[in-house]
């Protein structure tokens, strides 16, 4: 009784240091603001939905167009967490989710890697860490990931314990990701594929396996194809039924995806390129060293779901965040080869000093030096933010406050034909100003919109600003919004222009007023 009381004591001292280590490496991230360009239009499609519920006509520009959200559930809730507690509520959401996150990856990590705690909690921070300046942002996306690693948990849970009521969650993450993010939905089965190929095929050559298919294989399979099967018209269960479905495959080598950041691949061109590519070719690296140089064995489905999230993010940088929050999948992944009797003895005495060595390091992590540290840290990173002013929750002044003020107090801002950039189409929106374009792309292409040629003549204007009074009359704008350092050519032609007058100029942007003539 005392032993196991002493194991529970223990189990319960390492879970607070897990979270004290959590919370330290949450504090120290560098945390992007809130006001990322498509915030905006969230939250307005999320204001929209619980005033005026769902539509299928867009609201918020001036061209009639057919809209769906295909996240509404996200919008909504990233909405009401504005009304109640404004931006600060968007940023402190942001840090709940990166522990949540974070803390799931590590759960992960400990099943693949036979509890190998702090090992696992490194990986999920370091992980973590690279990508949650660029890609936590108030988008669905943060729902969508973690919805994923949810999945994978559940997955991994059941191929151990082999009880059929744990994979009962799936139905659970199905619905919300159909209303969180359906187009991220098909995303969902292509995370299972490994999962079916390791249990449907007996592969023991090249030191690759399916390691989980024993006695009842065959059982196995039959389980998860059968929930595989079934959790696919889940994907109907949303206000908008099937429609939104296969918008992430329509997206691929679309006209969409051409000047949209996330959807070109990795390179060296640009330092968030460099940081993919590099943490890339350092995995590869250690894969093929374990490999190669080491008796690590890989089961098919880590070997699968490694090649595919590689050449995912080889295609297009969004692919990144799964690639990290996976990884320790493939590099924590422990498949115990067979023993002999020749190498047995010196085996038992290598994990009798790994499990030493761990005990060692784990009474140091847990010590209460180490939470005082911990402590600290947590401590001086909030005060240093806060004195250095890295708690800046928004960015609002990179986006045309005046001239929004403007708009809204002299004009008819509810049908002003305003031409305005790409990047301030959803602020503009936010404050109930139609707007030409914003970074909803899929909705002003010809491939979503039969006929609609704005995304085309946007692009038109952003490559031969010297076209722009086709453009402008095409529209029949009345005011042109500019951004010089977005848009320098264009400003270039505007102010020498003497058909254009400025109405508003502050540092970043020029409001411009089109003469009848």
């Amino acid at each position: 009784m005392e032993e196991k009381m002493g194991t529970n004591e223990k189990q319960k001292s390492g879970f607070i240091y897990i979270i004290l280590w959590i919370a330290a490496a949450v504090t120290a991230f560098k945390f992007s603001h809130v006001t990322d360009i498509d915030t905006f239009f969230h939250l307005s499609v999320g204001r929209d939905i619980i005033e005026n519920g769902f539509t299928t006509m867009d609201p918020f520009s001036m061209h009639r167009l057919e809209f769906t959200s295909q996240q509404w559930l996200s919008d909504v809730i990233f909405f009401l967490i504005y009304k109640f507690s404004d931006f600060a509520g968007l940023y402190v959401f942001q840090i709940v989710f990166s522990a949540v996150l974070i803390f799931t990856v590590y759960k992960i990590n400990c099943l693949v890697s036979g509890n190998r705690r702090y090992l696992s909690l490194f990986l999920a921070i370091g992980s973590t860490w690279l990508f949650q300046y660029n890609f936590i942002r108030i988008r669905p996306q943060i729902f969508t990931i973690l919805l994923f690693a949810f999945e994978i948990y559940i997955l991994e849970l059941y191929l151990r314990k082999r009880n059929t009521k744990i994979l009962l969650f799936l139905p659970v993450l199905c619905l919300l990701l159909a209303n969180f993010h359906i187009g991220a939905f098909p995303m969902f089965f292509v995370l299972m594929l490994p999962y079916l190929a390791d249990a449907l095929i007996k592969a023991d050559f090249f030191r690759i396996r399916a390691g989980y298919f024993k006695e009842n294989g065959s059982k196995l399979f039959k389980i998860l194809l059968l929930f595989f099967a079934a959790l696919i018209p889940l994907c109907i269960a949303n206000p908008y039924g099937i429609k939104k479905i296969f918008y992430f495959t329509s997206m691929f080598n679309s006209e969409i995806t051409k000047n949209i950041v996330e959807w070109k691949s990795p390179g060296f061109s640009t330092e968030l390129g460099v940081i993919i590519s590099l943490t890339l070719i350092i995995c590869t690296l250690i894969v093929i060293f374990q490999f190669v140089l080491t008796k690590k064995q890989f089961t098919l489905k880590s070997f699968l779901m490694f090649i595919g999230l590689t050449i995912m993010t080889l295609y297009a940088i969004r692919f990144f965040t799964y690639y990290m929050v996976f990884i320790g999948l493939i590099l924590l992944e422990r498949v115990e080869p067979p023993s002999s009797g020749k190498n047995k003895g010196l085996k038992a005495k290598s994990t009798v000093q790994g499990s030493v060595f761990g005990e060692k390091v784990a009474r140091v992590l847990e010590s209460k030096p180490a939470a005082g540290v911990l402590a600290l840290l947590i401590i001086a990173g909030i005060t240093l933010k806060s004195v250095l002013g890295m708690w800046q929750t928004t960015l609002l002044e990179f986006y045309p406050v005046k001239a929004a003020e403007y708009i809204k107090n002299n004009l008819d801002y509810k049908n002003v034909r305003l031409f305005n950039d790409y990047d301030d189409g959803g602020f503009l929106m936010f404050n109930g100003i139609k707007v030409f374009i914003d970074s909803r792309a899929d909705l002003y292409s010809d491939q979503f919109n039969p006929g609609c040629t704005v995304l085309q003549d946007y692009d038109e204007i952003m490559r031969n600003p010297g076209n722009y009074e086709t453009v402008f009359k095409k529209y029949d704008f009345k005011y042109i919004l500019v951004n010089p350092s977005l848009n320098y050519d264009l400003y270039s032609y505007l102010r020498k222009d003497v058909n254009y007058r400025i109405v508003v100029d502050d540092e970043f942007y020029i409001l411009y007023e089109r003469s009848k003539n």
